[in-house]
């Protein structure tokens, strides 16, 4: 049951011909839309060149949200508070004792302890243990939109955002809950696989191969957990569309990256932006979408 590490995977903090990056123009504006995976190591440089297509082009760059922002001290603190449990909660009153079993030695495998984590909310506790992993298999390098925002700052390209950083991270404390123990239990089921998971999704994400994603991402969301589909992706997607259509209205050229799962399926952003009349092409295909 990959799809929570999939979320965790695709979380805005992983060739053919075929790239997730494409061309959206309506009149003469245009702008470059790509997804983006946050499971990148270093055998995943040099970027699909249409991603240096699309900066090249572009006069701003804009990204779910300014993650500057999360290493800052105050933001950290105030972070932290959205993640942790109410004082005199605990995690483990929300899991079977066979899940605390099973979490308490998978911890003591990797050298830690239970008792200290089980202060934080679930979807703080299986982001740690996803990174905890995915470290371990060399997936230790910057994503996609760090990348750009490096260069983008010392290029001196104008900046923008789709959203707050805070925004960001009260999606991701409500995800889970409700639900403790089957998130848990799955992301730990999910381990064992996750060296051919982080192999089909980067791959799956170099072709920007939206029905692989929509098969292995957000259809198992929409069938097992629809109210977290609608709130982490339909909902925002539905906020982020008349930005993007604004951004289409003006002469600037703009390079948008999000994450990749927002892109696929009906209510992603290539699929609402076409019904509204924006022409979609995919970089490196040379035709455009349907």
């Amino acid at each position: 049951m990959k799809r929570y590490l999939l979320l965790l995977f695709f979380w805005s903090g992983l060739s053919l011909a075929d790239s997730a990056v494409w061309r959206l123009s309506h009149g003469d504006n245009l702008l470059y839309l790509g997804g983006t995976l946050h499971i990148l190591s270093a055998q995943d440089y040099p970027l699909p060149a249409e991603f240096e297509q699309g900066y090249a082009a572009a006069d701003k760059l804009v990204l779910e949200a300014d993650i500057r922002q999360m290493q800052e001290p105050a933001f950290i603190q105030e972070m932290t508070a959205l993640l942790t449990l109410p004082q005199g909660q605990s995690l483990a009153d929300k899991l079977s004792e066979s899940t605390v079993t099973r979490l308490s030695e998978y911890l003591s495998g990797k050298g830690m302890q239970l008792e200290p984590l089980l202060h934080y909310k679930v979807a703080m506790l299986a982001l740690m243990l996803t990174k905890m992993e995915m470290q371990q298999q060399g997936v230790d390098q910057q994503g996609v939109d760090m990348h750009f925002l490096a260069r983008a700052e010392a290029d001196q390209k104008t900046l923008g955002f789709l959203e707050s950083a805070m925004q960001q991270m009260r999606y991701l404390a409500e995800m889970g809950v409700g639900q403790e123990d089957e998130f848990i239990a799955y992301t730990l089921d999910d381990m064992q696989s996750l060296p051919q998971m982080l192999e089909d999704l980067r791959g799956a994400w170099r072709r920007g191969d939206l029905k692989a994603l929509e098969a292995d991402g957000i259809t198992p969301m929409q069938e097992s957990h629809p109210k977290l589909y609608q709130s982490l992706l339909k909902a925002r997607n539905d906020l982020w569309v008349p930005q993007l259509l604004n951004m289409l209205e003006d002469q600037p050229v703009e390079l948008v990256l999000v994450g990749a799962l927002h892109l696929a399926g009906e209510d992603g952003l290539l699929a609402q932006l076409s019904r509204r009349g924006v022409k979609v092409e995919k970089l490196g295909s040379g035709r455009a979408e349907e």
